[in-house]
């Protein structure tokens, strides 16, 4: 358990799939205050994901969300 989980961020990265292209745009991020990751959580069987099906269709607004961090958010 964090001991203070309202100062921890995490961060997700997306490559779209391009990872091996040299050309490929910069890739997509989004961050998640620390308590917002349990919402985006899919369990399956043998483990635990944060669903990027969920993340693209309920997280729009911590895409590129870096004043969440900096605290210049809002």
């Amino acid at each position: 358990m964090t001991q203070h989980p309202d100062s921890h961020f995490v961060a997700l990265v997306s490559y779209e799939g391009r990872i091996d292209d040299p050309l490929m745009p910069p890739p997509r991020f989004w961050i998640l205050p620390f308590q917002e990751v349990e919402r985006f959580k899919r369990s399956y069987r043998t483990r635990t994901n944060v669903a990027r099906s969920r993340i693209l269709a309920e997280g729009g607004e911590f895409e590129n969300a870096w004043g969440l961090i900096l605290g210049t958010a809002g």
